[in-house]
């Protein structure tokens, strides 16, 4: 970016939060408090990469004021169909992000080392793919492509697109495309470089 295009008005800051949060408060893991009910953030936070917290937060909303019209006296009934609501939105959502978080922190730790990256598939049929082995699949099965499309896009949830049985056959079949399209991306080695030499230009 050229100078002058853009002036920061703070220090930059870091992401505190942990990227996948689903708080207890606003499910069924922990009592919940009568008449007071978490919304959107409040209650669940997945990996801002994916983008998805604003439909979540409104697919919550709305189904909550359905909730509360059906069900407005305050207490316990209320309560428990709350959370549990909130637990079935979004708990899938936030178990698929915090594996594909862990099989992501693996990656990049392996890179940061130089280490070979660890193995993203399995041999275990019964077993949901890895969203490695999906991507690679959906570059060149139309299909898979389309459902990962749909689950990214929260069309569909995980379990919907990711635990059907012809989806996975598909996956566990699909082979690598045989030609790039593009340049070759740099390795480690030019990558290191290239940051040691923008690190010495600025200096």
């Amino acid at each position: 970016m050229a100078d002058g295009v853009a002036v920061p008005i703070t220090p930059v800051r870091a992401i505190t939060l942990a990227p996948n949060i689903l708080r207890g408060t606003a499910t069924a893991r922990q009592r919940p408090v009568a008449g007071l009910f978490p919304v959107a953030d409040a209650a669940c936070v997945t990996d801002p990469l994916y983008g998805r917290g604003v439909s979540l937060a409104f697919a919550h909303a709305f189904a909550l004021a359905d909730l509360l019209d059906s069900r407005p006296a305050v207490g316990a009934a209320q309560s428990e169909r709350a959370a549990h609501l909130a637990e079935e939105l979004f708990g899938p959502w936030y178990a698929q992000a915090a594996r594909d978080g862990l099989a992501r922190i693996g990656l990049w730790r392996a890179a940061a080392d130089g280490a070979p990256p660890p193995p993203q598939g399995t041999a275990d049929t019964t077993a949901r793919p890895s969203m490695a082995a999906i991507a690679t699949a959906a570059a060149s099965d139309l299909t898979v492509w389309r459902g990962l499309t749909r689950m990214l896009m929260t069309l569909s949830t995980p379990a919907e697109v990711f635990d059907d049985p012809d989806f996975r056959a598909r996956v566990r079949r699909a082979r690598p495309l045989d030609g790039r399209t593009g340049p070759l991306p740099p390795t480690r080695e030019e990558l290191l470089d290239a940051m040691a030499t923008g690190r010495g230009a600025q200096r």
